[in-house]
């Protein structure tokens, strides 16, 4: 079992060592670091914007002019089984199943300079290094490993907006620092759209570069700052444009104090003794090189690594110690890691003086709020959003006026899609902004403007411009020869205008608002309510599934309600996706044929037989994900297991969660079935061990699941207490026999918000029979 060694060793404060011992210590960075969770083991504070990890490999994005798909292992850079480090570069995405970044990557290397990465069964012929996996130390805020070839130990820590460096060296007259301005994640030839440094004098280097990937225009400056001065300095350029200008009068190559172009690595020499160690602290900026500078001097003033080590782990422990539960050692390192993985993004997009580059690719200041980017909302909307609804409420009110400032800069005016770093991706299907913000509303968050925020979700709903809008409104579902993936589309549509309509219908109660606003809010009720039934439209009642149709009304032939591919479905096929509505649940059972009906769908969705031929052509599905044809290793089925608690027979989503717990998350770096996707696979774990999760978000309920853990107290942030006890739990008592709340005894599978927020005490008593407790 994973558990950090000897914490005590690495000069933690004394004042926080009790708490390293006990929180700090069970998260293991390198799960999901294998395969399908695509997270990496490199260091960031909370939210924090820098995420300065090791990339293993420089896999690129296409091969022979065609997609390599080898390149999707490597969404965060790292994989675990990796023998070779090509360097550490400062952006990451947390568990994607796309990806970009991985700027500006450090590598320290001695003996005779190579500017070349090198290759993995060759680290000798570039500046790669082989490493060793006992050497490789990782816990939140540190990182470190040693680098055999070079004999160099990397140890990293890091602030929100700077990464720190510290390099212990051997006795060289060759040591090298090397820059790459050219290496990326899901890189390919001309990404780099253009790149420059300045050496401003011998220890501080400033630079930027632009690069078109899934963001399509990425401006991202850094400030780098050295420890030791700078003996010698140089470039290489590997782009030759025909046109040097009168540049070509200079020596641009060594010691000049700029260069700019598409393909610029830089180099920097220094003579080391035995045990030196050199220090690098890389700023970053979307604003400017002044911009990442002043972070860089705002957030690491000096040269202390072992005080920015500590500060970046007691910010860590902070933060799990918002959750403190009772459990075995396993547990605890699955929890506290999905926990941390969980408070990786969104980020935080701003320099200290809260400048940032919008998505109109102008300089704004946010005012009266932190801006955030890194929005994975078709992944996050379902659990990590309501996650940090319940736990962060000051944060959840940044995120959303950061969306309604997203919406504002858009040409398009929608709010995000999928966001990142001053740029919209587009990346998946719905406009799941909207039941964020509805959700963040109706749980009573109003750190923003109620009016602006319904505008920008009804304009989002109704764009023209955005897959197939007007083609749903008119004919109450998208047909599948107007638009891709049409009956996902149209699911996830409805449920989003259901959304809307709660948060219309929350705004017109609420009688501290404007009459008119609220006579403007009671208008779009009707209409969104009416919309959010468009599910209906594509159900066939013949064969008892969600389907894909035409625009003349007819059904798309043939059919299979297995097959993920060309069946109107985005990653996913009708089966899971036919238990897609989440806001009209008992009204669906009724349509599939009552509650017998639905109950035998729902035990034959998990123990069936998926052939691999069925999901061949969807590299996000993969075997290790199912149980029968449940696929957790990806989002649309996350709800799925809580659907009993709308029967006579909740005690099977007991039965389910135990087991999907049990199997689809292990302390193991393939420990993961499918991509943390920016945590919201590790905030699905995070309620269902607590005990509930919520289904609908855009309302105020949670189905109740059944606890995984012996205890839990949860610090709210209005300074309420919320006590979790499942009594008699083992391996065998996984069934609820009893539950209260607060000494009442619950008649319901369900929770409200507002019992959660007020705190409490939530008691499951456990037992080994089924349909113990019937509410």
């Amino acid at each position: 079992m994973f558990l950090i060694p000897a914490l005590m060793n690495y000069a933690i404060p004394a004042q926080n060592i009790q708490q390293a011992e006990s929180l700090i210590k069970y998260v293991n960075p390198f799960i999901g670091t294998r395969e399908m969770g695509h997270t990496y083991p490199g260091v960031s504070v909370p939210f924090g914007f820098v995420q300065l990890s090791p990339d293993t490999d420089t896999i690129p994005y296409e091969k022979d002019g065609k997609y390599n798909p080898e390149v999707y292992r490597y969404c965060a850079g790292y994989q675990y089984l990796d023998k070779t480090i090509v360097g550490f570069s400062h952006t990451h995405f947390n568990g994607t199943g796309h990806s970009d970044l991985g700027d500006f990557l450090i590598m320290p290397s001695t003996g005779p300079l190579q500017l070349n990465p090198g290759t993995a069964d060759h680290p000798e012929s570039g500046y790669r290094s082989s490493f060793r996996k006992e050497t490789e130390i990782a816990f939140p805020g540190y990182y470190k490993v040693f680098l055999d070839d070079p004999r160099v130990q990397a140890e990293f820590t890091a602030t929100t907006r700077t990464g720190f460096h510290q390099y212990t060296f051997p006795e060289s007259d060759s040591a090298h620092i090397i820059l790459d301005l050219v290496h990326g994640i899901y890189n390919y030839e001309g990404k780099t759209l253009w790149s420059s440094a300045r050496i401003v004098n011998d220890t501080l280097i400033q630079g930027f570069r632009l690069t078109s990937g899934w963001a399509r225009t990425r401006y991202l400056y850094f400030a780098m700052v050295l420890s030791k001065p700078i003996e010698s300095y140089g470039y290489v350029n590997a782009d030759k444009p025909p046109y040097r200008g009168f540049w070509r009068r200079f020596n641009l190559y060594q010691n000049f104090p700029e260069i700019a172009g598409k393909k610029i690595k830089l180099y920097f020499n220094f003579r080391t003794e035995a045990g030196e160690k050199i220090l690098i602290k890389v700023g970053l900026s979307s604003v400017s090189m002044e911009g990442a500078l002043n972070n860089l001097r705002a957030e690491i003033p000096g040269w202390n690594f072992e005080q920015s080590r500590a500060n970046a782990t007691a910010a860590w422990e902070k933060e799990l110690g918002r959750i403190r539960i009772k459990g075995t050692d396993d547990l605890k390192v699955n929890f506290y890691t999905a926990f941390y993985h969980a408070l990786l993004s969104p980020v935080i997009f701003e320099d200290v003086d809260h400048r940032y580059r919008g998505i109109d690719q102008e300089i704004h200041r946010s005012n009266g709020f932190t801006n955030y980017s890194v929005f994975s909302l078709w992944d996050t909307y379902r659990a990590l959003h309501p996650f940090l609804t319940l736990l962060y409420p000051g944060e959840t009110s940044d995120m959303v006026n950061s969306m309604l400032a997203h919406f504002e800069q858009s040409p398009e005016k929608m709010l995000p899609v999928w966001s990142h770093h001053g740029n919209e991706n587009w990346c998946m299907i719905g406009y799941h902004a909207v039941p964020v913000i509805a959700d963040a509303y109706l749980k009573g968050i109003r750190g923003f403007d109620a009016g602006k925020a319904l505008n920008a979700c009804v304009q989002t709903a109704e764009n023209p411009l955005y897959d197939g809008i007007s083609d749903y409104i008119r004919y109450g579902y998208l047909p599948e020869d107007k638009g891709n993936n049409s009956a996902s589309v149209t699911l996830e549509y409805a449920y989003d205008d259901y959304t809307i309509a709660q948060f219309a219908k929350a705004v017109e109660a609420d009688l501290s608002l404007d009459p008119a606003l609220r006579k403007s809010a009671a208008e779009k009720v009707f209409t969104f309510t009416r919309r959010s039934e468009n599910y209906r439209n594509i159900f066939d009642r013949s064969t008892g599934f969600i389907r894909a149709r035409f625009s003349d009304g007819s059904w798309k032939k043939p059919f299979d309600p297995l097959s993920t591919h060309g069946q109107g479905f985005i990653e996913g096929n009708s089966w899971n996706y036919s238990f897609y509505v989440p806001h009209d649940i008992r009204n669906y059972i009724g349509m599939l044929g009552g509650e017998e009906v639905f109950i035998r769908r729902l035990d034959s969705l998990f123990t069936m037989h998926l052939d691999d031929k069925f999901f061949a052509e969807t590299e996000d599905v993969t075997r290790s994900g199912l149980i029968g044809n449940y696929v957790h290793g990806n989002e649309p089925s996350h709800h799925i297991a809580y659907l009993y608690d709308w029967t006579s027979k909740p005690w099977k989503t007991q039965e389910r969660i135990h087991q999907i717990v049990n199997t689809m998350y292990r302390n193991k770096p393939d420990g993961l079935c499918g991509n943390d996707d920016c945590g919201q696979m590790s905030a699905w774990y995070l309620f269902s061990v607590l005990g509930f999760y919520p289904v609908c978000p855009g309302s105020t309920s949670y189905a109740i699941g059944s606890p995984c853990l012996q205890a839990a107290t949860i610090m709210l942030p209005n300074g309420k207490k919320l006590e979790i006890e499942a009594t008699n739990l083992s391996e065998m008592n996984l069934y609820i026999e009893k539950a209260t709340f607060n000494g009442k005894k619950l008649d319901r599978p369900f929770l409200d918000h507002r019992e959660l927020s007020d705190g409490g005490t939530l008691k499951f008593l456990m037992g080994p029979k089924p349909a113990g407790w019937n509410p």
